[in-house]
């Protein structure tokens, strides 16, 4: 199952899987018609943006600029179910990253 959910999102597909706190509806990032099927499945605007999951703390820290508190929130928190909203260090367009934030998350499951 998990090798079929791999291969419909390495497609540009969508899939639906768990986290820690609800079902989600997850695509890749680098496929823009997926994020944008998300979107249309949710019936959301594309100006509130979205979680970015990522795989633990590089990915984290090289997609966003971490403070002090950003930093205390990710040693005691993280990885769980908890969305950090920092300031990006990449230059993706809505709905990833709006006015300049990201929001990360890193799940525990």
């Amino acid at each position: 199952m998990i090798a079929r959910a791999v291969a419909v999102l390495n497609n540009g597909g969508v899939i639906v899987a768990p986290t820690e706190t609800r079902y989600g509806l997850l695509a890749r990032v680098d496929s823009p018609r997926a994020v944008e099927r998300v979107y249309t499945l949710k019936n959301r605007d594309p100006e509130y943006a979205t979680a970015v999951f990522v795989h633990g703390d590089k990915e984290l820290r090289q997609l966003a600029e971490l403070n002090d508190t950003a930093e205390a929130l990710v040693r005691a928190f993280l990885p769980g179910p908890l969305t950090l909203v920092l300031s990006a260090t990449v230059t993706w367009s809505a709905p990833l990253v709006v006015d300049g934030k990201i929001g990360l998350r890193w799940s525990a499951s």
